[in-house]
């Protein structure tokens, strides 16, 4: 790979840059390219460039952060960096068989676990569809926002639960008439949404059965996200599932979008976007983006009616 020079180029030369990402193969080379990224981050926010430019040179960081998690767990694997716990901890073995500590490179552990907190949230096809949305808004985005809100990556357990409020829950059941099949879901949610079967992460709703009316709200990062949409629309498509209404973001442009919207029969966009809410039922953050439900059955017009106060809801391909 190409020596990376972490001084203040210009932001044009990211472009090079992101070509350069899949090149990567030392976690020097990352560190260098996540350095590299930083300053043309502040330097386009300086120079006053916009928000498009700033959030480019965001993008790229992150995606350098990606493949330094990526290139740390393959040395790992290959025993060429030590595990943790392991004597001489943080080691790499260079090809002449010395030993170089990460911190001698400039790598800290910290780094390595922050690099892992965003390679295990999101994909970079993930933070293209954020930034694409941020630009869209004219909104800066920043790395602390993908470590702190992780984008609704996770549908079981944890800090990460992003749960819908249950007035949208209910708009659902009564345009359905009920709940049967919740394929993404806990006991925690399953408190008000009471679907006849659920699926938690564990039981990995996407080997099991779905049957009836659906309602699914699915985990937002990828691949996870096209795999249950994939899902929904062959389980309707082949008559196993009759209605669904599913909760996902209004990323119309993506694969998974549209193999979402286009046998659907209704859609409703709603007039702001939602505040999901944590496990305790307190709001959490405001999403990065809007949303949309879909909704596949014969029933449209009970769906029209139930959304139409939640939002700009189409049918029949009239605006309602």
């Amino acid at each position: 790979m190409q020596d990376i020079s972490t001084s203040h180029m210009p932001l044009v030369a990211l472009s090079q840059a992101e070509r350069m990402l899949a090149e990567i193969s030392t976690a020097s080379d990352a560190m260098n390219m996540i350095d590299m990224a930083e300053a043309a981050r502040v330097w386009a926010q300086r120079a006053k460039l916009g928000t498009a430019s700033i959030n480019y040179a965001t993008a790229i960081k992150l995606k350098a952060e990606i493949r330094l998690a990526e290139v740390v767990d393959e040395g790992q694997r290959r025993g060429e960096i030590a595990l943790v716990g392991q004597p001489q901890k943080s080691i790499v073995r260079t090809p002449n068989n010395t030993s170089v500590r990460l911190e001698q490179l400039g790598i800290s552990r910290r780094s390595v676990h922050e690099a892992r907190r965003i390679r295990d949230a999101f994909t970079p096809e993930a933070i293209d569809e954020i930034v694409h949305s941020a630009n869209a808004l004219d909104k800066e985005i920043a790395r602390r926002e993908f470590v702190q809100q992780r984008a609704h990556v996770s549908y079981s357990g944890g800090g990460n639960e992003w749960y819908t409020p249950k007035a949208f829950i209910e708009a659902a059941r009564r345009a359905m008439g009920s709940i049967d099949t919740d394929p993404a879901s806990n006991s925690t949610a399953q408190s008000w949404i009471q679907a006849h079967t659920y699926y938690t992460r564990e039981q990995n709703g996407l080997e099991q059965q779905w049957a009836g009316n659906v309602w699914l709200n699915p985990p937002y990062a990828q691949p996870l996200i096209s795999q249950f949409c994939d899902k929904v629309v062959d389980e309707y498509e082949a008559g196993r599932v009759s209605q669904a209404v599913v909760l996902v973001n209004n990323a119309t442009e993506t694969k998974w979008g549209q193999r979402l919207l286009a046998p659907c029969t209704a859609v409703c966009f709603p007039f702001g976007r939602i505040k999901f809410l944590d496990e305790t039922g307190k709001p959490k953050l405001t999403p990065l983006q809007g949303q949309m439900f879909v909704y596949l059955g014969s029933s449209e017009t009970h769906f029209a009616a139930e959304f139409s106060s939640i939002g700009l809801t189409l049918y029949g391909w009239e605006v309602s």
